[in-house]
């Protein structure tokens, strides 16, 4: 989503990747009709509005968003799930707090490099919290915009909005927003702990 959390700019993208699903082969199809009917755009403005939603339901919209990526990018970009499952119900996070945390590895990490790379969803219990991780290899952010980034403003390009939304919306829920660690070259590794 370009806007980071805006549902619907994701719901045009949804209407867009159906056109795009129509066009491949059938199983490809009915996989994305899945993904959809996960987050159905109805489904998706009422999760927005609730302050919390449980850990499943936003790796559902991980999911589907990472489908149609798949789908569109093939070979170019790789996903590894490292996800207690256990904890799928029990966590309660703030609603779109990894979708755009991903989508921002994809975009901007991973599809500029002209092999593409792989981006990696680890969720881990640590006892009273979970700990999010999202890690890619692609080409990382150079230190002037890591800055502007602490500094609570958006790059040059306009980039890195879905990430200050985030990080404020944790900030103010959890006293504590993203962690972010990125080396040019070598990829971007970005975090939050959720109570549990």
């Amino acid at each position: 989503m370009a806007a980071g959390s805006d549902p619907a700019a994701f719901s045009v993208q949804l209407v867009e990747c159906d056109r795009l699903a129509q066009r491949v082969r059938y199983d490809a199809h009915a996989g994305f009709a899945g993904s959809v009917r996960q987050v159905s755009p109805g489904k998706l403005r009422s999760r927005n509005l609730d302050r919390f939603v449980p850990l499943r339901q936003e790796l559902d919209l991980v999911r589907a968003y990472l489908f149609i990526e798949k789908e569109r990018f093939e070979d170019r970009l790789r996903i590894v799930w490292e996800v207690d499952e256990h904890m799928g119900m029990e966590v309660m996070i703030p609603p779109l707090s990894i979708q755009p945390l991903v989508e921002n590895a994809v975009r901007h990490g991973i599809l500029k490099r002209a092999q593409g790379g792989e981006v990696r969803i680890r969720i881990v219990d640590r006892g009273e919290y979970a700990e999010v991780t999202i890690a890619d290899n692609g080409v990382g952010v150079e230190e002037s915009a890591m800055r502007r980034f602490r500094d609570g403003q958006a790059s040059e390009e306009g980039r890195g909005i879905g990430l200050g939304n985030t990080d404020r919306r944790l900030k103010q829920i959890y006293g504590r927003g993203l962690r972010v660690d990125s080396t040019p070259g070598q990829g971007t590794t970005v975090s939050f702990s959720a109570k549990k």
